[in-house]
C-alpha cells in the first residue's frame, strides 16, 4: 500500500528542485532515510544537497509535522513516515 507525503523544500533545496514543495508516494510507513532516497532519486539536482559524502545528512534540520528531529542521525533516519505526513527540510546555505 502506498502513502502520500508531502515534501516542504526550504532554502537552497527550493532552488535546486525548482518548486518549494513535492508530493512522494511511498511504500507504508517507509523510514525517513528512504524518503530522503527516494526524494533524491527523483529530483537528482537535490542530491549533492541532502546527503554529504563524508557526514550524510547530519547538516540537514528536519521537521515532521512541525516537529523537530533533532540530530539527524540513525534514530532520526529511522523514524517511519506516514500517509499524510508532512516533512519540511533545510539545507544551510552561503548566501551573500
Amino acid at each position: 500500500m502506498l502513502g502520500k507525503v508531502t515534501v516542504k523544500l526550504h532554502t537552497c533545496l527550493r532552488s535546486a528542485a525548482g518548486r518549494d514543495q513535492v508530493e512522494l508516494e511511498l511504500p507504508s510507513n517507509p523510514s525517513l532515510e528512504h524518503l530522503l532516497e527516494t526524494l533524491s532519486s527523483e529530483y537528482p539536482n537535490l542530491k549533492p544537497l541532502l546527503k554529504n559524502p563524508e557526514s550524510g545528512y547530519q547538516h540537514l534540520m528536519i521537521l515532521v509535522n512541525n516537529q523537530s528531529l533533532g540530530p539527524i542521525n540513525d534514530q532520526a533516519l529511522a523514524k517511519k513516515i506516514v500517509d499524510g505526513d508532512i516533512v519540511s527540510i533545510l539545507e544551510p546555505c552561503a548566501a551573500g
